[in-house]
């Protein structure tokens, strides 16, 4: 039982860490985007909101509006903080995950792809375990319910191209990295345009995705996924700037170590 509150306090670090992140971009990309920044590109159209009576529509517009919706952020990294800080707490739970609903609102969906969904999957998993951890079994469910969704998240994109000819070629990682917006490294540039290498990069990717459902084997073997998993973020924000994945996947990992730990004679 207390190793299992240990891990769970890691996960809460690790996703505190995340949410503060990926809020402070929102701060960084505003500077460099101009007045309204990002929050610009998105922004409401009056026909989105018909089905809201008159008065939430205005309180909807306005709270979510440049730049009070900046002050909404703000309140989120002070709650990812508090998180890091003292854990196990519903209410800062709760907070962070109606903020992160208002903000797939605002975007009208993801505004970074499969790193929004993790962080709200991981938000809405705990939030319920620890509202009722007295029982002890939500906590181990919601722990159990985040590893598999991060194990499956793996699987199933490495499931989905090893169907693709491309993929198993490597053209498919070529276009990606070549094509790439963030300016990939020179020399990754030269080493990918040939085929042979690109190959071997992407059967790489493949095999790994695919294997991943191996870290519940057991501690050692999820050690190495993970580090595999973290070493494979890191490289994709290298190559395409993806940080926000790092960490929240990263966050992910104690509840995949302890669904290693139940399958092993090891008592979590």
């Amino acid at each position: 039982m207390e190793f299992t509150i240990f891990l769970l306090r890691i996960l809460e670090i690790l996703l505190g860490v995340a949410i503060s992140l990926q809020s402070l971009e929102f701060f960084w990309m505003q500077k460099d985007l101009g007045p309204q920044g990002v929050f610009e590109f998105r922004g409401f159209i009056e026909n989105d909101f018909q089905l809201f009576p008159k008065i939430q529509r205005s309180l909807i517009q306005k709270g979510l509006s440049f730049p009070n919706v900046l002050y909404l952020m703000g309140l989120r990294i002070a709650l990812a903080i508090l998180l890091i800080i003292v854990g196990g707490n519903s209410l800062v739970l709760f907070s962070l995950l109606l903020i992160q609903l208002i903000f797939l609102f605002r975007f009208q969906g993801a505004f970074n792809g499969g790193s929004d969904f993790m962080t709200t999957l991981i938000l809405t998993s705990l939030f319920v375990g620890v509202s009722f951890r007295a029982e002890f079994w939500p906590l181990r469910l919601a722990l159990s319910y985040i590893g598999v969704q991060a194990v499956l998240s793996y699987f199933i994109s490495g499931y989905l191209k090893v169907f693709q000819s491309d993929w198993r070629s490597g053209r498919a990682l070529q276009v990606f990295i070549v094509g790439n917006r963030y300016q990939s490294p020179q020399f990754l540039l030269e080493w990918i345009r040939d085929l042979r290498t690109a190959r071997t990069f992407s059967i790489f990717v493949l095999v790994f995705e695919l294997s991943f459902p191996l870290a519940l084997v057991g501690p050692r073997f999820c050690i190495f996924y993970c580090f595999l998993g973290f070493t494979f973020h890191l490289l994709n924000f290298w190559v395409f700037g993806l940080n926000r994945f790092v960490w929240a996947w990263l966050a992910s990992y104690p509840a995949i170590y302890y669904l290693s730990l139940v399958r092993s004679p090891i008592t979590p």
